[in-house]
C-alpha cells in the first residue's frame, strides 16, 4: 500500500466507504457545478450542532467561546482532508478543493449558530415560566 493510498484510506477508520459513497449523493448540482449540496452538506450542518452541544455541555466554562473552538477543530479536520486529497474540486475552484472546504466550514458554523440560537431561545422561555 502506497503512502497516498494509506492516507486516502485513513478516513475509512471514521466512516465506512459505503456510507461515504451514499453521503456523496448530490441533492443540488454536482462536482462540475460551481456549488453543490449533497448529504455531506447536511452532515456538516448537523456536526456543527452536535459540536456546539458537546462543547457547551462538557467543555464549558473552560472554553469561553465554543464558536472559535469549533471553527479551529473543523478547520484542522478540513486541512487534513485537503492534505490527503479528500477535498473535492469544483468548476469554480479548478483542481483544488477550496470551495468544498469553505462550504463545509460555512455549513458547520451555521449548525453551531443554530444550536447556539436554540439554546438561547430555550433559556429565554424557561426564564418566563
Amino acid at each position: 500500500m502506497t503512502r497516498d493510498t494509506f492516507l486516502m484510506r485513513s478516513g475509512d477508520a471514521f466512516l465506512p466507504r459505503s456510507i461515504g459513497t451514499w453521503l456523496s449523493t448530490f441533492l443540488v448540482g454536482n462536482y462540475s457545478s460551481c456549488i453543490y449540496i449533497s448529504y455531506w452538506s447536511i452532515l456538516h450542518l448537523l456536526s456543527g450542532v452536535l459540536t456546539y452541544i458537546i462543547l457547551q455541555r462538557y467543555a464549558f466554562p473552560q472554553i469561553e467561546n465554543p464558536y472559535i473552538t469549533g471553527f479551529l477543530l473543523h478547520t484542522l479536520w478540513e486541512l487534513w482532508q485537503v492534505f490527503i486529497g479528500m477535498s473535492y474540486p469544483t468548476k469554480m475552484s479548478g483542481h483544488n478543493g477550496i470551495i468544498d472546504t469553505l462550504m463545509d466550514t460555512l455549513l458547520f458554523m451555521v449548525g453551531m449558530a443554530i444550536a447556539g440560537l436554540g439554546k438561547g431561545i430555550i433559556l429565554t422561555i424557561m426564564k418566563h415560566l
